[in-house]
């Protein structure tokens, strides 16, 4: 142990920035030496208390950190379930045992070492004896007892998951939690970490509500949001919005005393439970606006209310939060900011009835005689609202306000005139009709060039302006011909191509930059010739960066970074045909850049996709030169460089057929597979792999045999692992099901890709085909599972590959595939997909209902 505490002291009180990192590799190498034991020493450290109060919070957090293998180290898999019960026993006692300390320090960190292993032991039902003890120590002991329980149980509930807790624990912890608000009511400190308790409870307690069995929790919650301590009644005040968000079909009956505690809340409280009190409304907005989404039933709380929370959302938007009144143009997170975003999901409900009060509320507040805060409330009010009413609606009553409006981007207070920035890039994006009315344009370009040209405190606003605009009244895929921009077009260009090379601020920078990348990809027709002029300049400034040979400053690596992408945009949008010393100069320019950094950036192999996709025949004259570069981006650790790099070999082998990909293909492919093994390399980065691997195999056939064997034992892991569903929370989980659904459409172009030409490749592929193709098969009808909801898109593309599969090995499926046409008949979810294809009002996908059938049929024959 001594090494070890020896470690975290030095650790936790180094005498410089080197020690520290000395002593944390040092740990890190203990750890990994034995991770068991090292378990053990941190514990004994945080239960002595003769040691260091540093070190033995350091050792509760270490100990934490690797039990749940926050590193994700694969040597600490398993840890906890590979310890024998005795090892786990002793630990379990020894965390129990560091809670009894006089030092709150010590207990929060014995805590968190207790509910790490709770994590592993409660859902394992391994440790019942942990819920009666803690429970039963939260009354009628000593005051840091019954803190030290307190504070346990609800770090406990904190990180154990829905569906974790069995139900008769969470009847004991409840009724211990109700009992401690009630009997320890004349201590702060046991009150706040009981109703923190309780807050951590709320994702369990749905049940409570079903069965009409939540009065006392909720009346108790009630009463807590009055209690003498803030922090009492902030965390109370959270304690609703949890419960108006998870369980909003049981809270009519509480919406009454939910209403009065809001009210009071706004009225009188302090500034963090009054923002928690606005943020009950948004969370009962934001629910009812979904159920509308979704054509669901709600209880028109928002509507029925709507008056009350209205005069809430005044009084609470005028309470601002700049941290420095001269400088800070945003507001940090506080209740106006909390009203402001209330404000904009209630119009998204209430939809025109919020137009009058907001706009009567903005009007009286942005007159020239008021004070600067009104002046920035009833900006904010207004963009508040705009993407709920009618479009219409909006317009026929804004209209008359946007030339005072404009003059407020002026306006001699910088907090008003950010926010009328602000409020226009909004505008931009969702009501671009206010201001593309000729003389209102005419009036804000004057104040937007302007503020460019001064570069004063709205440029970066002014940028999204730009930006918003360009996005919002031109179409990329569908150009048009002319618009109100293209009279300033080559102004506005100009203009922020100065300002982005002025601006040394990171963020204002990229705002510029920004709206220049909007103009160039969604430039009217009319405005393509001075794209393809500012093209030549932007090669240019290219040109002058790389004279250098030193490596170039942070500052214009950035720079280089940007124009490369401006480089990328003209060249996929612009409709003219360009000069093919254009991406002969754009290669070299990249060569040139890779050179001075020695090192390779994901702009630039952005612009190379586009010289791709545009000028196919030079890149590949260039390859040779650019191979070493290629390969040094396909072994880094850049995410975005390896899935660009994936992105151009691809375009080579499908765009050029290159015969030097062909030539050189055996350098790249081992690294694509070792990632493709690499649990660290995320899922974005091995679709953009395996569609590689399917197109370098339809350009090398018989040479891709080396590693074609590898690759399907690769895919087939991939496709078992991309067909489970994630089970977590809803928006993650959806988030999740969406990226697992793109990684098997790219699985499912790969497979396409070797079945359909296999038979131009040697029996022995074929062979080693055959012998996965009923994986291949099983894997297409589980990607049909309800859960992943796939367009009629990737049901076309499962169908068409289940055709190619019975086409090209049925008459040999019982030789390698253990599989017989009885099985594709026999099955279910094939007979569904036929049936949504062959339903479906299209004649391809008909014929791709008609081809399965056929082909299935001949199985065998």
């Amino acid at each position: 142990m001594e090494q070890v505490y020896n470690l975290l002291v030095d650790c936790s009180c180094p005498r410089d920035n080197d020690h520290r990192k000395e002593s944390e590799t040092g740990i890190q190498e203990l750890r990994n030496s034995d991770p068991v034991c090292f378990l053990y020493y941190t514990m004994e450290v945080l239960q002595n208390d003769k040691c260091k109060e540093q070190a033995r919070q350091l050792a509760g957090i270490l100990f934490k950190n690797t039990l749940i293998n926050a590193t994700q180290d694969p040597a600490l898999d398993n840890l906890w379930q590979d310890m024998s019960d005795e090892q786990r026993d002793l630990l379990k006692r020894n965390s129990l045992g560091a809670l009894c300390s006089d030092n709150k320090a010590i207990i929060r960190a014995a805590a968190t070492a207790i509910s790490s292993i709770c994590i592993f032991e409660i859902p394992a039902g391994s440790w019942p004896e942990v819920i009666t003890s803690l429970n039963r120590t939260t009354v009628n002991q000593e005051e840091n007892i019954k803190y030290a329980s307190l504070l346990s149980l609800a770090y406990i509930l904190e990180e154990l998951r829905e569906g974790e807790l069995n139900k008769d624990d969470l009847n004991l912890i409840v009724s211990g939690l109700i009992e401690s608000l009630d009997k320890n009511k004349e201590s702060p400190d046991l009150i706040e970490q009981t109703i923190k308790g309780i807050f951590h409870s709320m994702k369990f307690c749905k049940q409570y509500f079903e069965k009409r069995e939540a009065d006392i929790i909720v009346n108790s919650i009630l009463l807590m949001t009055k209690y003498q301590s803030v922090g009492v009644r902030e965390v109370a005040m959270q304690c609703i919005v949890e419960i108006v968000r998870l369980c909003y079909d049981f809270i009519e009956e509480f919406m009454k005393d939910i209403t009065d505690v809001t009210i009071l809340a706004t009225e009188n409280d302090e500034p963090q439970v009054k923002t928690q009190a606005i943020d009950v409304w948004s969370s009962l907005a934001e629910e009812e606006k979904m159920r509308i989404d979704n054509g669901k039933s709600h209880s028109n709380i928002i509507r029925t209310a709507f008056g009350i929370i209205m005069e809430m959302i005044f009084s609470c938007i005028q309470e601002i939060n700049l941290g420095n009144i001269e400088e800070d143009d945003d507001q940090e997170w506080g209740t106006s900011v909390a009203a402001g975003c209330c404000l904009n999901l209630i119009s998204k409900v209430v939809e025109d009835d919020v137009i009058e009060p907001v706009t009567n509320f903005a009007a009286k507040n942005i007159e020239e005689d008021m004070k600067w805060e009104q002046k920035y409330c009833g900006l904010l009010s207004l963009g508040a609202i705009l993407e709920g009413p009618d479009k219409n609606k909006l317009l026929e009553i804004l209209t008359p306000a946007v030339p005072q409006l404009i003059d407020l981007l002026a306006d001699s207070n910088r907090k008003v005139s950010y926010t009328a920035g602000w409020l226009f890039s909004k505008i931009a994006k969702s009501n671009h009709e206010l201001i593309t009315y000729a003389d209102n344009f005419g009036r804000l370009y004057d104040q937007l060039i302007n503020g460019l040209r001064t570069n004063n405190n709205i440029s970066a606003n002014i940028c999204s302006i730009i930006a918003e605009l360009a996005e919002a009244i031109l179409d990329r895929e569908n150009p048009i011909e002319t618009c109100i921009l293209s009279g300033v077009y080559e102004e506005l260009l100009s203009v922020l191509k100065d300002y982005v090379l002025e601006e040394n601020s990171g963020n204002t920078r990229v705002a510029g930059f920004s709206a220049i990348f909007n103009l160039l990809q969604y430039a009217p027709i009319d405005c393509q010739e001075t794209s393809y002029n500012f093209m030549n300049y932007i090669l240019d400034l290219l040109e002058e960066s790389v004279k250098d040979s030193e490596p170039p400053s942070i500052a214009n690596q950035e720079l280089q970074c940007f124009f490369l992408c401006a480089v990328q945009c003209i060249l996929t949008n612009i409709q003219a045909d360009l000069h093919d010393d254009f991406g002969v100069r754009t290669i070299e320019l990249v060569q040139k850049i890779f050179l001075q950094r020695q090192d390779v950036c994901e702009e630039a192999f952005l612009a190379l996709s586009a010289v791709a996709n545009k000028f196919p025949q030079i890149l590949n004259h260039h390859i040779d030169s650019l191979g070493p570069f290629l390969i040094h981006g396909l072994k880094c650790e850049s995410p975005g460089i390896i899935r660009n790099v994936c992105g151009l070999i691809s375009d080579l082998c499908t765009l050029v057929e290159s015969p030097i990909i062909v030539q050189e293909f055996k350098q790249y492919m081992p690294i694509l597979l070792s990632h493709m093994k690499n649990p660290n390399i995320g899922m974005s980065v091995q679709v953009i792999i395996v569609s590689l691997i399917g197109d370098t195999f339809l350009l090398t056939k018989n040479q891709f045999e080396p590693y074609f064997e590898e690759s399907l034992i690769i895919l087939e892991s991939a496709a078992k692992a991309c067909v489970e569903i994630p089970n977590c929370q809803y928006l993650k989980k959806y988030d999740e099901i969406q990226a697992l659904v793109q990684y098997q459409s790219s699985l499912i172009e790969a497979y396409t890709c070797f079945v359909q030409n296999i038979r131009d490749v040697n029996d022995r592929c074929y062979q080693c085909l055959g012998t996965h193709i009923y994986n291949i098969y099983n894997f297409l009808m589980s990607t049909l599972a309800p859960e992943f909801d796939h367009s009629i898109d990737f049901l076309r593309e499962v169908g068409g590959l289940v055709g190619d599969i019975a086409n090209t090995f049925g008459r040999n499926i019982g030789m390698e595939m253990s599989m017989s046409n009885q099985i594709m008949k026999d099955d279910n979810r094939l007979h569904q997909l036929v049936n949504i294809l062959s339903n479906y009002d299209d004649t391809d996908t008909k014929a791709i209902a008609d081809f399965i059938v056929s082909e299935v049929n001949k199985i065998g024959n």
